[in-house]
């Protein structure tokens, strides 16, 4: 394999399109002064075209078979087609390039989706974890699996979301939103995929001390519970949000939130709550440090190493009590200005230029040369 050229990288984004993830095209923005970016998940499996970067983001996106897939059973000649064509881009002199999101998808239940991820990550040149903890998970992981101690393991952290609009004062949000001026608020942005994560949610902020607090989520994701009768199952869902909109404690929304509504649930919250059980990273941990909130959320992955690592308080999942502490540590610190800093460290250090060029410079590192043995 020869050396990049000097002229403009082409890079691949092996993805299908993912509305509303403001992280890939703020990712794609960063890269682009210096690369041409073609984001097109068919060109990765029909094999077409001359590009110096196949990068891939979320193993499970990278088609639309493979994500419907999620949940249910992984078909099988999947895994083998995808080996193959990661094969076929590695002789067409193309570096593979893999953005660590998360450990395994969210929601999986087949387990061939270990093997999915182990068969990306086995023909790598190249991996971006978002933290350090990543980092060492991942060598730990698959130490025995592939040489990926002959991988470059590069960290680059999440840039920020400064590209959404923030125009609104706190006091306009929460005129907007019917929140009191002196209710302590606690945001959960985004739907709750699992059970265990919202009932974890919902029995920290009830112990939480005082009366004059709110629980507000925009994107409540409610699982709906096992029964049998189909119209029993959605009068039950149907009741309990009933009690959630009249409770004065809860702002609950159902539905998806507009770019330009972002800002006014993020200014009107004192906390934002990562409600996560073992996450690796949160992108709405990124979030709250843009819009100047404290953040508290569970001692896991990256998530847990840039909390303690700025301050921020975080939580053992599994204790209630530990939750409830950071929760109130969390609105504690709000006071005293800890969110100023998390947007200044956001807006100055996490930006996506800053990434951007991070990015760029680990394509230019990515030694030439055969790669062959690096494919599991």
């Amino acid at each position: 394999m020869t050396p990049f050229p000097d002229s403009r990288l082409r890079i691949l984004v092996a993805c299908i399109p993912t509305p509303g993830t403001r992280f890939l095209e703020d990712w794609k923005s960063g890269i682009a002064s210096s690369c041409d970016v073609i984001h097109d998940h068919l060109l990765f499996w029909d094999g077409e075209g001359d590009f110096d970067v196949v990068h891939i983001h979320w193993p499970e996106y990278l088609s639309f078979e493979i994500e419907k897939s999620l949940g249910r059973r992984l078909e099988e000649g999947v895994i083998p087609r995808l080996s193959e064509r990661l094969r076929h881009w590695r002789g067409r002199s193309a570096r593979i390039v893999v953005h660590r999101h998360n450990v395994f998808p969210h929601q999986y239940r087949d387990p061939a989706f270990e093997t999915l991820y182990e068969t990306v990550y086995a023909h790598a040149d190249a991996v971006v974890h978002m933290g350090e903890t990543s980092k060492r998970e991942y060598l730990a992981r698959y130490a025995g699996c592939f040489p990926c101690d002959r991988q470059i393991q590069s960290v680059i952290p999440h840039a920020n979301f400064a590209s959404y609009p923030n125009a609104v004062s706190k006091e306009a949000a929460r005129r907007e939103l019917g929140i009191r001026p002196t209710r302590r608020t606690v945001l959960i942005f985004g739907g709750l995929g699992r059970r265990e994560e919202a009932d974890m949610a919902l029995r920290a902020f009830y112990r939480l001390p005082g009366r004059d607090k709110m629980l507000l989520v925009p994107n409540w994701r409610e699982t709906p519970r096992r029964i049998a009768w189909i119209r029993l199952k959605y009068w039950v869902r149907d009741l309990t949000r009933w009690y959630y909109r009249l409770h004065p404690w809860f702002n609950f929304g159902y539905g998806f939130v507009a770019d330009e509504r972002v800002q006014y649930y993020l200014n009107a919250a004192d906390v934002l709550m990562v409600p996560r059980w073992r996450p690796l990273n949160s992108g709405n941990l990124i979030l709250g440090f843009t819009f100047g909130k404290v953040v508290v959320g569970p001692d896991s992955g990256n998530v847990g190493e840039i909390l303690r690592s700025t301050g921020n308080p975080t939580f053992d999942p599994g204790n209630i009590a530990s939750v409830v502490d950071a929760l109130g540590r969390g609105l504690q610190l709000a006071k005293q200005g800890l969110g100023d800093a998390n947007r200044r460290l956001a807006l100055e250090r996490w930006t996506v230029q800053r990434a951007g060029e991070m990015q760029v410079n680990l394509y230019h590192t990515i030694p030439g040369g055969s790669r062959e043995g690096n494919n599991g």
